[in-house]
């Protein structure tokens, strides 16, 4: 049972509107920590999963209008600056034309290019119903797996906190020993 004035309390009633808000800061964290929450029963599981995909598409749809209405109303002076003359903006153009989906779709998996990449489809005018399609193709399944993730995370940390935390640890250890050895030998034996 959830006391009153608690923090369960306080993230059972609110913890929706919390979320969403944070799904435009930070849609993949909110989404993993809101699959957890509904794991320990402070939220529900499949609007958890509603109110992050309406994050992500929210998300991405502002970064597409900012690159939309912003970008071409920089001074010429600041497009030259951010390499956008004219030129490169028509070659982005035809590359959006042709390879938007794929584009549009390496931006949602690789969270770090994905602001980059969807400013990017605003400025080249991607049409705006290709671009949702596509964002949408890529950034369901990834709320649906980022929300199990954090599902399973939580059942597991709640049934055995005591036990995972070694065994996280060693592999973690193992996995950071693996990427270095490939670096060293990748760099010739330096890092």
């Amino acid at each position: 049972m959830i006391e009153d004035g608690s923090l369960a309390a306080l993230i059972a009633e609110h913890g929706l509107l919390i979320l969403a808000l944070l799904c435009l800061i930070e849609g993949p964290a909110a989404t993993l920590a809101g699959g957890w929450l509904a794991s320990m029963g402070l939220l529900p599981l499949g609007a958890v999963m509603v109110v992050a995909v309406l994050g992500e598409i929210v998300g991405d749809l502002l970064h597409y209008l900012a690159g939309r209405l912003v970008v071409p109303g920089l001074p010429a002076p600041w497009r030259s600056r951010l390499g956008l003359s004219d030129d490169r903006m028509q070659r982005l153009t035809a590359h959006f034309d042709r390879y938007g989906g794929a584009t549009i779709v390496l931006a949602k998996v690789t969270h770090a290019l994905g602001a980059v990449i969807l400013l990017a489809a605003g400025a080249a005018r991607m049409h705006p119903a290709r671009f949702v399609l596509w964002a949408m193709a890529a950034g369901v399944p990834k709320v649906i797996l980022l929300t199990g993730l954090g599902w399973h995370l939580g059942l597991t940390l709640s049934m055995d906190a005591g036990r995972i935390w070694p065994w996280a640890l060693m592999t973690g250890a193992l996995l950071l020993a693996l990427a270095m050895g490939a670096m060293w030998r990748k760099g010739g034996g330096t890092l």
